[in-house]
């Protein structure tokens, strides 16, 4: 089934790991990686991605300002396309804490372009596969299909249930289909790293501290 944003955790992994063979730095402008983002006057760094202190627009809300309904389905493209006709933030990048979808798809083009590797390719090497996780997969274009996978069903008004649909392919921040064995052989890398090891899981969960030094939850 699709887990939604605990495809994050994921996300930052795989961010981390890029790191430590130096192919990006968390503390570097996302302009040296995505150069067709704005210079929106405050450097945005990769870490401000993974804390969601960006400052950059959340999609989900700002695609639903111009008339975008559940089940329309959000395009990995359309983050970027989002992020370089902006012409502001929300805040400046490090002073507040708000969730980002958007940000998380950043992170992904990021690791795509950093890696060489398309972003499901990436993960299927350096995670997935050396975790046996032979059931779990990136939703990399709208619809794709994954063996056995289950549908999702919402309550009516009158109701009835309906098939929902999330014909989405937001990699980074969602689009990943596992099973409940393949988590459990993600949970016991927490406990046992097989991938990252001990250094880069304890590095997954240091909090950010915003400008003013209040330590986040997440």
């Amino acid at each position: 089934s699709d887990i939604g944003s605990v495809a994050k955790q994921f996300t930052a992994m795989a961010t981390l790991l890029l790191e430590r063979e130096g192919k990006l730095q968390l503390q570097a402008d996302i302009r040296k990686y995505l150069p067709e983002v704005p210079d929106f006057g405050n450097t945005i760094r990769v870490i401000d991605l993974l804390h969601h202190t960006s400052g950059i627009r959340e999609i989900y809300a700002t695609e639903e300002l111009v008339g975008y309904r559940p089940g329309d389905g959000i395009l990995q493209e359309d983050a970027l396309t989002l992020v370089t006709h902006s012409s502001e933030l929300n805040f400046k990048p490090g002073d507040a804490y708000s969730y980002c979808n958007t940000a998380f798809m950043l992170l992904a083009e990021i690791i795509h372009r950093v890696s060489g590797q398309p972003f499901e390719d990436y993960m299927q090497e350096h995670i997935f596969r050396p975790l046996h996780m032979d059931h779990t997969y990136i939703m990399d274009h709208r619809g794709e299909w994954f063996p056995g996978t289950a549908t999702s069903y919402g309550e009516e008004s009158d109701g009835h249930y309906v098939q929902v649909y999330d014909n989405s392919t937001v990699q980074g921040a969602g689009g990943m289909y596992t099973t409940l064995d393949d988590m459990m052989k993600w949970l016991n890398n927490y406990r046992t790293p097989v991938v990252g090891g001990p250094q880069l899981i304890a590095k997954m969960k240091v909090p950010a501290i915003l400008n003013n030094g209040d330590t986040l939850d997440y």
